[in-house]
């Protein structure tokens, strides 16, 4: 049983749209809010306990806190690293050097009953329909939320079909996750 072709697309995405989901994606991560909150509070636990640890080794001059102190000072300063590398400003540059190129190659995506098809370059994708939670337009795109990423497709791409057509069609198919 063969199947049956209902949208054909070909998408070029632009910096634009790559910010905009970097973008979406940094908003909604409350993992990495959590993360920094936690870095944060380490960092300064830990230098505390290092000033505490610091005063008592000029008071007694013992010499197993001063590797208690050095280990906490170095404890501190690590987690305020990771608090700097974790803000949403670093973050950005970081996805913005490691997508960009990938996600700029032309792709072309093809649409059946319950599979999407999607390749790129030497790159090809395969996404159950089901699967997807939610369908956003944006500018001349969708963007179709698929587990923690999106796949995006340009409304003025379709060979096969309609922007229209194809909203509808998702819509249909798209598991809401309430």
């Amino acid at each position: 049983m063969a199947m049956d072709l209902l949208f054909e697309n070909e998408t070029q995405l632009n910096e634009a749209v790559i910010q905009h989901i970097i973008e979406k994606n940094l908003k909604g991560n409350r993992k990495a809010k959590t993360y920094r909150l936690i870095a944060l509070l380490v960092g300064i636990l830990t230098g505390a306990a290092a000033i505490y640890f610091g005063m008592i080794c000029t008071a007694y001059r013992q010499s197993s806190v001063i590797i208690y102190t050095v280990a906490l000072a170095a404890a501190s300063i690590y987690s305020f690293y990771i608090l700097y590398r974790n803000t949403p400003k670093n973050q950005l540059k970081f996805y913005q050097n490691a997508y960009s190129k990938e996600l700029l190659l032309p792709r072309k995506i093809k649409v059946y009953k319950n599979v999407m098809y999607q390749s790129a370059g030497k790159n090809h994708g395969e996404y159950r329909l089901y699967q997807f939670s939610d369908i956003e337009s944006w500018e001349n795109f969708f963007l179709l939320r698929y587990e923690k990423s999106y796949v995006v497709i340009d409304k003025n791409g379709f060979t096969k079909g309609t922007a229209e057509e194809f909203e509808t069609f998702m819509e249909k198919r798209i598991v809401k996750n309430c």
